[in-house]
């Protein structure tokens, strides 16, 4: 089956579906989602050249893997199981059928929401640079020659950073509660993916192998805020507004983004108008999506 792969971090979405040809009617798969399929849809919608494309996403990379030099990458390791999901998720048999020929690993999502919401990425990452704002700004990260980049163990995380993400964690999946799908505990996730085991997030993430050496954010440019707080973190705090769900936690993350960068995440992250479903509600989710 001939299929359209983008491959990019959420920033870079949308010039990657301006390419699309109007005429295209092919399956088309984001890797990973960040609500890019749901994006994709409503872009597509509004120029007026959607041709009913079955739209995938996963929730993640099928790899963990870091960029080194221009030229090169390095795989830390290899996703034990991670979920596509389709858009609109009646067509999920067609999907599942096509990108198991790609990955032996894939588990199919009940739909886009819950690959979105199931990136472990909006839960870590943030709150790691914004307890580690000291380390990153001064760039006193130790440098790896190997890796040719500054380089830190297990996100550099305390206990109680650990119990930050938890709580944004227990609140996606609230969200993901009132909207029909059941979203993994982060703990439970990275056993999924890695195989770890924990008591807590914090002794699952130091169990994580392929986390006991990554490249350290040097600056707030880094995507773990600029990606994954207006393309993560953001949207999982507006689906659960929309909701009726509380998400303090999240927002405060989210807000506190924003202070230390500068930049308004929830200006220029994805509001559910961006994402074609502002009328979603507790009965019509499953049915809109």
């Amino acid at each position: 089956t001939d299929i359209l792969i983008i491959a990019s971090a959420a920033q870079g979405h949308e010039f990657f579906f301006s390419k699309i040809p109007p005429k295209f009617n092919k399956p088309i798969l984001i890797i990973a989602g960040h609500y890019g399929a749901l994006s994709l849809r409503n872009y597509l919608q509004k120029k007026g050249i959607y041709n009913d494309n079955l739209i995938m996403e996963t929730d993640t990379l099928p790899y963990a893997v870091r960029k080194t030099i221009k030229n090169s990458v390095l795989v830390f390791g290899v996703k034990r199981k991670f979920m596509v999901g389709a858009l609109p998720s009646s067509r999920g048999h067609e999907a599942i059928e096509i990108f198991s020929e790609l990955y032996q690993q894939v588990r199919l999502a009940k739909n886009v929401i819950e690959t979105s919401l199931s990136s472990g990425n909006y839960i870590m990452h943030p709150i790691s640079v914004l307890s580690n704002l000291y380390m990153t700004e001064r760039k006193f990260y130790p440098f790896d020659e190997e890796i040719g980049q500054p380089i830190y163990h297990y996100y550099n995380i305390t206990p109680g950073t650990a119990k930050i993400m938890e709580e944004i964690d227990k609140e996606r999946i609230k969200t993901g509660k009132a909207l029909g799908v059941n979203i993994l505990p982060q703990k439970d996730r990275l056993k999924e993916l890695y195989g770890t085991e924990g008591s807590d997030l914090y002794h699952a993430i130091i169990n994580t192998k392929v986390y006991m050496v990554g490249t350290a954010p040097t600056s707030l440019s880094t995507r773990y805020l600029t990606e994954d707080v207006p393309y993560g973190l953001v949207p999982a705090i507006n689906l659960a507004k929309k909701m009726g769900v509380e998400a303090p936690i999240s927002n405060a993350v989210a807000e506190l983004s924003c202070v230390a960068t500068g930049m308004d995440f929830f200006n220029t992250g994805y509001n559910l108008k961006k994402l074609g479903i502002q009328n979603i509600n507790r009965k019509n989710a499953l049915h809109i999506i």
